[in-house]
């Protein structure tokens, strides 16, 4: 019972949990225990079962442990059929082989070295393949690519330019978040990529109001063996080579719940107003991009009294949100004098500034002078 220590746990209660529970009372141990909800039973008994499966075919003798192995495999399958079940088992095919891929050309394509359906930890570490090595064998083979990335910079781009016109060749469409953070987004670099037909980028130029860190990538394949890098590499050489990054390599068979939220939250920021489609032939909006990196360059030890707005001013959701109910305290209730109450930086000045522009006036629209002070940062 040693092999239990004090802390916190998420483990279901197995015999030998039970066990060793029932003697903690003598040693002044206590416990927190919760009842499953009926819709979380599947995945705490899946991943009980994989643990206690894997052991189990590990400690198959040597002699002739392979057909053992599938052997056992497929009496699990068979039982678990014949229970109360509509679900039809699929047993293993004695051969024991992976399919590793289906194809057409002359030449299967090169997987990752890492498996499409394990999850692995990259570090760029001299006994493993770089990022930048494995991100070009993840688009070889992509349906799909969507991408969120703080600043793209030359030597990132150089580096995946062959898989990115690859991708062009094919025609696979690929999505990409950046913004000017920084500074650190290479002007050049954006302004090819954009040019590549199946290559939509959208970019935020207010690096200060939209702080995205996230750098992660999901490459989907259509037969449910796609996969996400989540990590701190934006694309840039050193990231991509021999930077000390590390990476989380989720694998849609082992995590599919994750790419689902991935999907689900890249959609949220690429419908956010803030992130403009970045228009190669525009002057007008290249000026204003070339700009915001300029600025943001120059880095907090600047003189000035804020970034140019070059950008149009729209309320966040949480705003509207704010928005909404003033109007319904107006219209439904007929309150007329409202406080509004929010923390620190979240815009209050702007909603004041917001409700006042929609209201109707009859003539001439009064003039209101709105003043916001600055706090240094400490």
């Amino acid at each position: 019972m040693s092999d239990f220590k004090e802390g916190l746990y998420d483990q279901l209660v197995t015999r030998h949990v039970r066990e060793f529970l029932d003697l903690q009372a003598a040693q002044g141990l206590k416990s927190s225990i919760e009842e499953l909800e009926e819709n979380d039973y599947p995945d705490y008994l899946a991943r009980h079962l994989i643990r206690q499966i894997k052991a189990v075919l590990r400690s198959v003798p040597a002699e002739d442990r392979k057909r053992r192995q599938i052997e056992l495999a497929n009496t699990l399958l068979d039982f678990a059929r014949t229970q109360e079940t509509s679900i039809e088992t699929d047993a293993v095919d004695q051969a024991g082989q992976v399919l590793r891929a289906i194809y057409s050309g002359a030449v299967a394509p090169v997987p990752p070295s890492t498996p499409l359906s394990v999850t692995s930890l990259l570090m760029n570490a001299l006994d493993e393949p770089r990022l930048g090595f494995e991100l070009e064998r993840e688009m070889a083979t992509a349906d799909r690519v969507l991408m969120v990335v703080s600043f793209v910079q030359w030597r990132g781009w150089q580096r995946l330019k062959s898989a990115f016109h690859l991708l062009a060749e094919r025609n696979v469409p690929i999505r990409l978040l950046t913004t000017t953070y920084i500074g650190a987004t290479d002007f050049r670099a954006i302004e090819e990529l954009s040019r590549l037909p199946n290559v939509e980028l959208r970019i935020s130029l207010d690096g200060r109001r939209r702080r995205l860190h996230a750098k992660a990538w999901l490459f989907q394949r259509h037969n449910g063996f796609s996969s996400i890098y989540v990590g701190s590499a934006n694309l840039s050489g050193p990231a991509l080579e021999d930077g000390i990054e590390w990476t989380v390599k989720l694998s849609e068979v082992e995590a599919p719940h994750i790419v689902e939220r991935f999907r689900g939250a890249f959609d949220s920021l690429w419908c956010d107003e803030e992130f403009e489609t970045f228009r190669p032939d525009d002057e007008a909006f290249c000026r204003r991009v070339k700009q915001s990196l300029e600025y943001a360059r120059q880095g907090p030890g600047r003189q000035d009294s804020g970034p140019p707005v070059f950008f149009d001013l729209r309320p966040h959701p949480y705003q509207q949100a704010t928005l909404d109910q003033l109007e319904a305290e107006r219209v439904d209730r007929g309150h007329f004098r409202n406080l509004v109450v929010a923390p620190t930086g979240t815009g209050k000045t702007l909603v004041a500034a917001f409700d006042y522009n929609r209201q109707p006036f009859i003539g001439p629209r009064p003039r209101l002078l709105f003043l916001a002070f600055g706090a240094k940062e400490e």
